[in-house]
C-alpha cells in the first residue's frame, strides 16, 4: 500500500479540522449568518458547491483512468467494472452540483423535469419522491466506504477486494462523514421545529457532500499513484530478469 507522507496526510486530517471548525460556525447564533451568507447569495454556484462539483469530476477522470488500466486481463473484469460504474456515477453527481450547466448556459428546463422538480431546476436529485433522503444517501456512501475495508467481502474474490481497498488514512473522513449525518438526523427529530429557522442542517449538508467528493477524488487519485508505482516497479524488474 502507498505510503503518505506527512503533507499527504495533513490533506486526510485537515478536513476534521475544516468540518468542526464549519459545523460549530453554522450552530452557534452569533456566526452563523456570516457562516452561510454564501450558500444564501449563490444558491448553486457557491464556493463550496463548486469545489464539490470540481472534488467529483477529478474523480471521474481518475476512475476513467483506472478502468482502462484495469481493463479485463484473464477474466478479472470486476475492477473494471466497479471503476467504470464510479466513473458515471461521479460525473453524473458533478453535472447534478452545477444544474447540468443551465443558469450558464440558459437552455430551457425539460417540462416534465420543471413540472416535478422540488426547485424548479435542472436536476435529479429534486424530483419528486427523490428529494429530503440526502441523509440516507451518506449513510450508504459509508457502509459501501467501509465495507471495501473488510478482510473479505463475499461475493467478490480477495484480491479484487484488495485492489478496490481505499487507503487506511481514508476511514478518518468516512468516519467524520457518519458521526456528522448520524448527528443531523437525531437534530432534526428531536429540534426539527426549534432548529428550521436557522436550517443549520441544509448547509451542514453541503459541507457533507464536499467531504464525500473530497474522499472520492482522493480515493482515484491515491489507487492511480498506487497504480503508477506498482508500474514502475515492475518496469524496474522486467529489464533485470531478461538479461
Amino acid at each position: 500500500m502507498l505510503r503518505l507522507t506527512p503533507s499527504s496526510l495533513l490533506l486526510i486530517w485537515a478536513p476534521i479540522l475544516g468540518m468542526v471548525t464549519g459545523v460549530t460556525l453554522v450552530l452557534n447564533p452569533v456566526t452563523y449568518h456570516w457562516a452561510v451568507r454564501s450558500f444564501q447569495n449563490a444558491r448553486e454556484y457557491s464556493f463550496v458547491e463548486m469545489a464539490t462539483a470540481v472534488c467529483f469530476l477529478i474523480c471521474a477522470a481518475g476512475a476513467a483512468c483506472l478502468t482502462y488500466l484495469h481493463r479485463p486481463q484473464k477474466g478479472e473484469w470486476l475492477p473494471t467494472l466497479a471503476f467504470s460504474f464510479l466513473t458515471v456515477v461521479a460525473f453524473v453527481v458533478a453535472m447534478e452540483e452545477v444544474q447540468w450547466g443551465q443558469p450558464i448556459l440558459a437552455y430551457e428546463i425539460p417540462s416534465v423535469i420543471a413540472q416535478n422538480n422540488i426547485q424548479r431546476e435542472m436536476t435529479l436529485h429534486n424530483l419528486d419522491g427523490m428529494h429530503c433522503h440526502a441523509a440516507k444517501l451518506y449513510l450508504l456512501f459509508c457502509a459501501a466506504g467501509f465495507m471495501l475495508f473488510l478482510p473479505r467481502l463475499w461475493p467478490l474474490p480477495k484480491q479484487v477486494l484488495v485492489e478496490l481497498r481505499p487507503h487506511r488514512d481514508l476511514r478518518s473522513i468516512l468516519w467524520l462523514v457518519l458521526i456528522v449525518t448520524i448527528s443531523m438526523m437525531l437534530v432534526i427529530s428531536s429540534f426539527g421545529n426549534v432548529w428550521a429557522p436557522m436550517k443549520p442542517t441544509r448547509w451542514t449538508q453541503e459541507i457533507l457532500e464536499l467531504y464525500i467528493a473530497y474522499w472520492s477524488a482522493a480515493y482515484v487519485v491515491i489507487k492511480c499513484a498506487e497504480m503508477h508505482k506498482i508500474s514502475s516497479q515492475f518496469e524496474e524488474i522486467k529489464p533485470a530478469s531478461s538479461k
